[in-house]
């Protein structure tokens, strides 16, 4: 009995390899990509010259020799890239404030955007209705077919999982098989909807909408209902998990459910209402009043460290919240030891990261300032983490050639 790998499957595997190459260090050449698979140079040239006859790589030019480098001989190494237009993906983004949707090429460079908002997330139906409606006229607004496009990938955010008919599958993974068959049906190609904290981890969008670079990345992210943190690179899994038990202030603050001083009773947006109240009057916090519009609902984090800088009221309160989210960030840069720190969905400013990383050298050191990032991201572009999802399943994973 034959228990080896088939030829179909070793192909397959090694256009898989290929391709990730090509996407992390690219312009790559053949017989660099040989070199770093451990493939012989023939074999990688089959591989690579069939994808170029399918139009899933293209050569962009020769490499350049330094101009001390000893006299090559023979020919100069052909550099190749991924063809951005080979497919095109579709992506849509759901949360209980609206609805992102957007058409990219393979590299996230975004073609078509629309961002629909709402007062009271949409019915299974209606979303279908909505992604339906605008997916067919980007369609055409880009002059693409059906045939063009890898499908659609849809990024849920948690505070909308229970009305898009969330299930979890005994291995933690959420799934959403209404809405899928639903979109599957009407659309006619391929679907995936998947948590969108993980796929916005996976693509590092926290420094431009087409980053997708090989990093070990925290992505702290924050909801209406809770904190959340994904550690992901492409060579690992990512793991998701809501922190607000975790215990940042020993002998803090109680709520009920959570341990004193729990991330929940510290930091969540309700606990800084909570704690800028008694303060907040157009006489005593003018800045703060202004940006809130005189709604002391609206206050958060970001807001309360942005009118801090003039409030001197406010001064001694941002200090000690900066303080905990410090202890917060130093706890999980320790444990899960990431590359960068990405604050996504927070509302920080770039003023209010100067702020944190400041605290952060004062309290913990350099390495964790150094690490801080705040994602640009505008929910116009929060489509990109479906977009993420559909290249990842329909190109990487299949080596180009989907089913």
């Amino acid at each position: 009995m034959n228990s080896g790998i088939s030829k179909h499957l070793l192909k397959k595997r090694n256009r898989i390899q290929i391709l990730r190459v090509v996407r992390d260090y690219a312009p790559i050449s053949r017989v660099d990509i040989s070199e770093m698979l451990g493939l012989t140079r023939a074999a990688v040239t089959i591989l690579v010259n069939e994808m170029i006859d399918h139009g899933i790589l293209r050569e962009v030019g020769e490499a350049v020799v330094p101009e001390d480098a000893k006299t090559q001989k023979g020919r100069r190494k052909i550099l190749l890239r991924i063809n951005e237009t080979f497919k095109f993906a579709a992506g849509v983004y759901l949360d209980e404030t609206g609805i992102s949707i957007g058409l990219t090429t393979l590299y996230l460079n975004v073609m078509e955007k629309q961002w629909i908002p709402y007062d009271t997330p949409p019915t299974i139906d209606e979303v279908v209705s909505i992604v339906e409606h605008a997916f067919h006229a980007m369609l055409q607004n880009s002059c693409l077919t059906q045939d063009q496009l890898l499908g659609v990938g849809v990024g849920i955010m948690p505070t909308v999982f229970a009305q898009m008919g969330c299930q979890m599958t005994d291995d933690g993974t959420h799934t959403f098989p209404e809405l899928t068959q639903k979109l599957s049906a009407c659309l006619g190609v391929p679907v995936y909807v998947e948590h969108a904290v993980w796929r916005f981890a996976q693509a590092g969008l926290y420094d431009k909408c087409h980053s997708i670079h090989p990093i070990r990345q925290l992505f702290l992210c924050q909801d209406e209902q809770a904190h959340y943190i994904a550690v992901q690179t492409y060579k690992s899994d990512c793991i998701i998990r809501p922190i607000d038990a975790l215990c940042i202030a020993p002998n803090g603050r109680e709520l009920a459910g959570y341990p004193d001083g729990s991330i929940q009773a510290e930091l969540s947006d309700i606990a800084v209402r909570e704690r800028v109240a008694p303060l907040f009057s157009q006489q005593q916090t003018p800045a703060l009043w202004e940006a809130l519009g005189g709604t002391l609902e609206r206050a958060t984090l970001a807001s309360l460290l942005t009118a801090s800088q003039t409030d001197t009221v406010l001064m001694p309160l941002a200090r000690e919240l900066m303080e905990k989210l410090t202890v917060l960030l130093h706890n999980l840069y320790t444990l899960c030891c990431p590359e960068t720190i990405c604050l996504f969905r927070m509302q920080f400013t770039p003023e209010n990261l100067a702020q944190i990383k400041e605290a952060a050298i004062e309290h913990v050191g350099v390495a964790l300032a150094d690490a801080l990032a705040v994602s640009t991201l505008l929910p116009q572009h929060y489509f990109l983490c479906g977009c993420v999802g559909v290249i990842h399943h329909e190109f990487f994973e299949t080596g180009g050639f989907a089913s």
